[in-house]
Order: C-alpha cells, then sequence, then structure tokens
C-alpha cells in the first residue's frame, strides 16, 4: 500500500518506500504515509455515515500523532457530533495514529 501511495500521490521520499533507507533514518522501516493514513481512516468512516454519497462530504481534518506501520490493522473510533464526526485511529499495537479527527458533512 505504500509503494501504491507514493507513486500515485507523486510522494515517494524513500522512508515510505525503502525499508534500509527508512531504518537507516532512525525507523524501524518503511512507514505508511500520514495522508495515506487519513484517506483510509476517512473513507472507512465516510462510507458508514453518508451511505457512499460522496457529494456530502464537506471537510476532514485531523492531527497525526503516531506512525504507521504496513500491516498495521486499524480501527477509527468515531463519534457523531451533528453534522459532523470526531475520530482518532488507533494501530494494532493501541497507538493513536490520528487524533482530533473530524469529518464534517454538508
Amino acid at each position: 500500500q505504500s509503494r501504491r501511495y507514493a507513486e500515485g500521490s507523486g510522494d515517494r521520499f524513500p522512508i515510505h518506500t525503502d525499508d534500509n533507507f527508512a531504518k537507516n533514518v532512525g525507523l524501524p522501516g518503511v512507514i505508511m504515509h500520514g495522508m495515506c493514513t487519513l484517506a483510509l481512516s476517512a473513507s472507512v468512516l465516510f462510507q458508514k455515515v453518508s451511505g457512499d454519497d460522496w457529494s456530502k462530504l464537506a471537510s476532514v481534518s485531523c492531527k497525526f500523532s503516531h506512525i504507521v506501520l504496513p500491516g498495521d490493522t486499524l480501527t477509527v473510533q468515531a463519534r457523531s457530533e451533528g453534522d459532523a464526526w470526531a475520530f482518532r485511529t488507533v494501530t494494532s499495537a493501541g497507538n493513536v495514529a490520528i487524533r482530533e479527527g473530524r469529518l464534517a458533512l454538508r
């Protein structure tokens, strides 16, 4: 997924595609793009709350707070706030990768 996202986004920074490079800069290996993690998280939430009608999407925002490794299972935890949803994304290791997420609907 990380390599595919790198090609599609144009962000080919080697921490997302080259395991040796990532380890040489102090990471445990390749890490996922934050924006890829956000896209996956927001997409799952949006499809559940909108009936998959993308014309209802007004905005998405968040704060990135922890790295995501390829193979991590992500859990999106959300609560309704009127015309918006507050959410966070937690990795299988229990780390909060996205905090203060907000998905607003039209």
